[in-house]
C-alpha cells in the first residue's frame, strides 16, 4: 500500500475576500475528508510567514505544500520549497493568479481541489536574481510601478489594476537600460522589461506567449515607449496572447541576461514589489521546484 500522503495548506486569509469567493477552510475539509491525504491547515498571519513555513514543511519532510492565495504567497512559499523534496501546490485565490492560469489550474476552487487531488509532482524550472526565485516574472518599468501602487490598494481585483496600470503608463518615464544576453548587448529604454518563466502577469495578460515553465529558458519582454493611441491599440493583444504581434515589441529567449540601469526603479518578482539594484543578473534555474500538477478536474 502507497503510503499516505502528507500534506499542508498554507492558507492567506486577506487573498480572495473582495472577489466573491468561498472562504477556504471548510471547502477544504470537506472535499479532503474523503480523501486519503493526511492534511492540516495554516494560517499566513503576517508578511514573510509563507516562506517561515515553508521551511518548516521541509524540515518535517512534508510531501506537498499547498499555497493558498495569490501569486505573492506562492513566491514566499516557493522560495522556501525550491530544491527540496517537497512539492509545491496551488489553489488560486488572489487578484491575478498568474502562476495558476500558466500551469492549467482551475480559478473555481472546488474545481482546483478535485484537480489537485487528481494531481501528480514534476519538476519545473524556476528564475533567479539577486538570491531570490520567481515563479511567474521579474522586472523593472512599469509593471514593477503598477505593482507597487496596486500594493497600496484598499481594493483588490482586476479592474482596479487595469485603472491603476493606465494612470501609471501616463506619468511613467522610461530609463536607458542596457542588456546582455548570448554573446549580444543592446542599449534600450524600455517602457517595460520583464523576464518571464511562465507566459502570464495574471488577470489573464499573457505577456510572453512562448514562455514555459519546462523548456530550461527565460523570456525577455522589452516592450520600448508607445504613444497612448497605440497602446489602445495593441493592449488588447496582451490579453489575445498576441504581444509579440504588437510594435514596439521584442521578445529573446535565454539561459541568463544582465541587465545594467542608469538609475534606480521600481523592481517585483512574481508582481510583489521588490528592491533590485541597477546591475542585475537573471538566470533560469531549470527542474529546481517541484510542483504538483492538476489531474482531470470534476
Amino acid at each position: 500500500m502507497d503510503p499516505q500522503l502528507r500534506v499542508r495548506f498554507l492558507v492567506n486569509p486577506l487573498a480572495g475576500l473582495s472577489l466573491g469567493r468561498p472562504r477556504p477552510y471548510g471547502l477544504i475539509e470537506r472535499i479532503l475528508m474523503r480523501s486519503d491525504w493526511d492534511f492540516d491547515i495554516r494560517i499566513l498571519r503576517k508578511r514573510g510567514d509563507g516562506e517561515r513555513e515553508g521551511r518548516r514543511a521541509v524540515e518535517e519532510g512534508l510531501d506537498l505544500v499547498i499555497g493558498v492565495g495569490g501569486d505573492g504567497t506562492l513566491h514566499q512559499i516557493g522560495n522556501a520549497l525550491v530544491g527540496s523534496e517537497t512539492a509545491l501546490g496551488v489553489l488560486p485565490y488572489g487578484s491575478g493568479d498568474a502562476y495558476a492560469r500558466a500551469l492549467g489550474i482551475p480559478l473555481v476552487p472546488h474545481r482546483a481541489l478535485r484537480a489537485l487531488l487528481a494531481g501528480a509532482p514534476t519538476a519545473l524550472d524556476v528564475g533567479e536574481v539577486e538570491g531570490r526565485v520567481f515563479l511567474s516574472t521579474s522586472g523593472v518599468g512599469l509593471d514593477a510601478q503598477v505593482g507597487q501602487e496596486f500594493e497600496k490598494s484598499p481594493i483588490r481585483g482586476g479592474i482596479p489594476y487595469v485603472g491603476i496600470a493606465a494612470k501609471e503608463f501616463l506619468n511613467y518615464r522610461p530609463v536607458e537600460a542596457r542588456i546582455e544576453f548570448d554573446g549580444e548587448s543592446r542599449t534600450i529604454r524600455p517602457l517595460l522589461l520583464t523576464i518571464a518563466n511562465t507566459n502570464q502577469f495574471g488577470i489573464g495578460a499573457v505577456i510572453a506567449p512562448r514562455a514555459r515553465p519546462d523548456d530550461g529558458l527565460l523570456d525577455i519582454c522589452v516592450i520600448s515607449e508607445v504613444s497612448v493611441l497605440e497602446a489602445l491599440i495593441h493592449t488588447p493583444k496582451l490579453f489575445m496572447g498576441a504581444i509579440d504581434q504588437a510594435p514596439h515589441v521584442e521578445l529573446f529567449q535565454t539561459r541568463e541576461v544582465r541587465v545594467s540601469l542608469e538609475r534606480d526603479v521600481p523592481g517585483h518578482l512574481d508582481g510583489e514589489p521588490y528592491s533590485l539594484p541597477r546591475d542585475l543578473v537573471f538566470r533560469v534555474r531549470p527542474k529546481a521546484l517541484k510542483v504538483w500538477m492538476p489531474g482531470p478536474a470534476a
